[in-house]
């Protein structure tokens, strides 16, 4: 690390404005002499930013292009990095460096946890603000969105500096203000700066609509407007580039080489709409207005914290109405917005900023928000797919109790992006901390990865623990966590990565693993048995689970039990649902025909779960064969969702001789309604951790029977529950036992077994 580099980055790379801009104008008149500063350019924006530090006199910077060589030497040698968003997801923090971010402004619209399509994304910021050493806030209100959005209360151990922002020190400059507008030719005119949202996606950029629009309303605008009034407008990049401004007689872009903070300094009023840039203007006590021709349709796409009506300034909906609120002097009281929103705004605030930053001396209002009183927790989830391990971690979750400790949800950002909603099941009162990219490594890392998991050579773990041990320092630096839970309990770096971030370590065992590795292809035993003897706790689902994992570590004094919760409220409001297939159900039956056998006379016996081997389908199947000789007058109805094994099941089913009483069913979101109404579930597994779906069928009064394996043994032992061996004959005795009255629904307390669930858990995370 070098001592006196100073690295400096706008919207990564993609412009140069606001707060860095200023900053680096101050840095180069103030500190080139002892520092070295640098600051990150796009290629494709090189000329233009050469040109605004000619224009602004700025020689003592040397530009770096993102993601090159120069680049990333600059980011593990720079002692002091700034910027406004965030830096690339493969930065890692020097100890010793002291970042800064400024973030780009107020948000008016909501952001991190409020944007749901947006939260499984959000890990890249997160870590870059508990990283930075400061956070810059210019007001209450932008503090308390900020950390409550990013979920950093508590937890950010850095320092928040109370100041006002860098690029709203020129709105304290009335001379400056003069001076531009003399430059700009505007002088004998009145000046009004259009600085509307961007409308776009920034995933998918079609600008055409929104172009037709804005020229509509521009040409309606230029025609109205008189010789004597000028609007510089200020547009995304998307939409001045497709706009030819010589159309117009009195409307004009931002001059190039003219920051558009100074311009907007030297305009009489602003004109904008949803842009949160309302809030630094307001610094000037001119006039503002907003222009919301499309308030309903903005709104419906983005939310926002507070409405244009709760907001001091005129709002117009049509040109003709904007001209007429362009000639009236300014005519509401904005103390109290100004008072709110523009806190800690002042002329000296950069200065002050650096002197703080760089020398250290404390001259800005600061405060640290780090509460150590509360134990932070770490649940590693995996990609919360639809799966038994997703069902009974959101179960789980849903139980917890935020007042007693902070607990953060983790994934991998890469796994949600094809189903980002998923995010949307965890309950807003749990945090969410995603990793913001699979783990990284470098070539001798990637043999190691070879040499570990595909040849089993024991060597090769310390290559597999040296990346994990970074990648885990790249996702949670400036994160503490007192427990850390690997919930998922599997997946090869994954179950390295969770037991290098220090705090008391679990991992659950969801399945009898044994199984999994004799059946499967998707489990790694050294991973398995270095975690099991590297973790402090492994934690079995049911009792059953002990001895096959004490089987793979050697150990039994770190195993314990945590039973799964059970969302039973929520079984009991799905079943109330209408009978229904969605789009993505597979059946040979109709919907319709499905309806009248569930209320018919018929014995309706049903099996849930996915199409996989441990799942018996092959062997249930032979048994309702031989149950269906005796009793003709029954169904059985097998639903499942994923799994390699649906087409074997279909043809399995298809040739059966009573293919005519079995309804195969692939995919339903909701098969609560349909297990309701049925008389008998049947968990043929071979194999399993506990079966929640067993579960859900006593919750609703449904009977039950299991093959006697260990993992549903226990907690049907222990209530009374129907065992059957596991074979054909088993599951058919089973079933003519239920029709000879034997078999009767467990009615468990889950109000208890939840409630003793929870405190098992929390046993587990200690005092």
């Amino acid at each position: 690390m070098k001592e006196d580099i100073i690295l400096l980055e706008s919207k990564h790379g993609q412009d140069l404005a606001g707060n860095i801009f200023t900053l680096l104008r101050l840095l180069d008149r103030d500190y080139s002499d002892k520092y070295k500063l640098y600051l990150t350019c796009a290629k494709s924006k090189r000329e233009k930013i050469k040109g605004l530090l000619t224009q602004y006199g700025v020689k003592n910077v040397t530009l770096a292009a993102p993601s090159s060589f120069k680049y990333f030497k600059l980011l593990a040698r720079a002692k002091f990095l700034m910027t406004d968003t965030s830096f690339t997801t493969r930065y890692i923090k020097k100890e010793g460096q002291v970042i800064l971010n400024t973030w780009h402004g107020t948000p008016l619209k909501v952001m991190g946890r409020e944007v749901a399509a947006d939260v499984y994304a959000m890990g890249n910021i997160m870590r870059n603000l508990l990283f930075s050493d400061f956070l810059l806030y210019p007001n209450e209100y932008m503090k308390e969105k900020m950390i409550g959005s990013y979920m950093i209360d508590g937890i950010y151990k850095g320092t928040i500096l109370n100041e006002g922002y860098p690029r709203n020190c020129i709105f304290f400059d009335r001379e400056k203000a003069a001076e531009v507008r003399q430059a700009l030719g505007l002088a004998d005119k009145k000046m009004f700066v259009y600085m509307p949202t961007w409308r776009g996606n920034m995933a998918k950029v079609n600008t055409a609509e929104q172009l037709s629009v804005l020229k509509s309303y521009m040409k309606q605008l230029d025609e109205g407007l008189r010789d004597d009034e000028v609007v510089v407008a200020k547009l995304h990049p998307f939409m001045s580039a497709d706009l030819d401004f010589s159309q117009y007689r009195h409307i004009i872009p931002v001059k190039p080489g003219f920051d558009a903070y100074e311009v907007l300094n030297s305009a009489d009023c602003l004109i904008t709409d949803y842009s949160s840039v309302f809030y630094d203007f307001a610094n000037t006590g001119k006039k503002i207005i907003l222009f919301a021709y499309d308030e309903q349709d903005y709104i419906a796409e983005r939310g926002m914290y507070v409405t244009l009506d709760e907001l001091p300034f005129p709002k117009v909906t049509t040109v003709s109405d904007l001209i007429a609120e362009m000639r009236r002097p300014k005519g509401y009281d904005d103390t109290d917005f100004i008072k709110r929103y523009c806190t800690y705004e002042r002329p000296e605030a950069a200065e002050m900023i650096l002197r703080r930053v760089i020398k250290g001396e404390k001259v800005c209002n600061e405060e640290r928000i780090y509460d150590s009183s509360k134990e932070n927790v770490l649940i590693f989830t995996g990609d919360l797919s639809k799966n038994g391990i997703t069902t009974a971690a959101l179960n789980l979750i849903e139980n917890l109790d935020p007042d007693k400790r902070r607990y953060f949800i983790t994934f991998q950002q890469p796994t949600l992006k094809n189903d980002p909603l998923r995010c949307s099941l965890i309950p807003r009162a749990i945090n969410v901390f995603p990793m913001s990219t699979k783990p990284q490594y470098t070539i001798g890392e990637a043999f190691g990865q070879v040499l570990f998991y595909k040849l089993n050579f024991k060597f090769a773990l310390k290559s597999v623990e040296k990346m994990c041990r970074r990648e885990a320092r790249k996702f949670f630096y400036g994160a503490d966590f007192d427990s850390i839970v690997q919930y998922q309990g599997y997946g090869k770096n994954m179950i390295h990565l969770f037991r290098m971030l220090g705090g008391r370590s679990s991992i659950f065992v969801h399945s009898d693993m044994q199984q999994e590795l004799a059946n499967k292809d998707n489990q790694h035993r050294l991973s398995l048995q270095t975690a099991y003897n590297s973790y402090d706790s492994v934690v079995c689902v049911s009792e059953g689970m002990i001895k096959p994992t004490s089987e793979i570590s050697g150990r039994t004094d770190n195993i314990c039990i945590v039973h799964n919760c059970h969302a039973y409220k929520s079984v009991l409001a799905r079943a109330e649902s209408e009978v229904r297939y969605d789009e993505v159900t597979v059946s040979d039956t109709g919907c319709e025909e499905l309806k009248k056998i569930l209320d018919s006379s018929l014995t309706k016996i049903i099996n849930i779960g996915r199409f996989s081997a441990e799942k018996g389908h092959d062997m249930l199947i032979k048994a309702y064969e031989m149950f269906a000789a005796r009793h003709p007058e029954s169904r059985l109805i097998i639903i499942g969702g994923y799994g390699k094994l649906y087409e074997q099941t279909r043809a399995l089913a298809g040739a059966s001789p009573v293919k005519d009483k079995i309804i195969l069913i692939k995919t339903m979101l909701n098969p609560m309604p349909v297990l309701k109404k049925c008389d008998l579930f049947v968990l043929s597994s071979h194999y399993e951790a506990l079966g929640l779906t067993m579960l859900e069928a006593d919750t609703l009064g449904v009977p039950v029977i299991s093959t006697d394996i260990p993992g549903p043994r226990s907690f049907l032992e222990s209530r009374g529950g129907y065992m059957v061996p596991c074979t054909p004959e088993g599951l058919c005795e089973g079933m003519e036992a239920f029709m000879r009255g034997e078999v009767k629904a467990m009615n468990v307390d889950y109000e208890e077994y939840n409630r003793n669930a929870v405190e098992q858990f929390e046993a587990l995370l200690g005092s």
